[in-house]
């Protein structure tokens, strides 16, 4: 459903009001397209710099 949105909305802006806000829709299909193994996922919109917190102990090598 996001896809097929986002596909709409740049398909039917117009080509003025796309190169004002082409930052967010770049910003919106990077978070479509990523996969879950990805690296530098983005986990929020509004705040695209917040990183993953990881719980738990860290693990030794043996």
């Amino acid at each position: 459903m996001a896809g097929a949105l986002l596909k709409d909305v740049v398909r039917k802006f117009p080509l003025e009001a796309f190169a004002a806000r082409d930052k967010e829709i770049k910003l919106y299909d990077r978070v479509f397209s990523q996969k879950y193994d990805d690296k530098n996922k983005i986990y929020s919109l509004h705040e695209p710099d917040v990183f993953c917190i990881c719980k738990g102990k860290e693990r030794k090598k043996n």
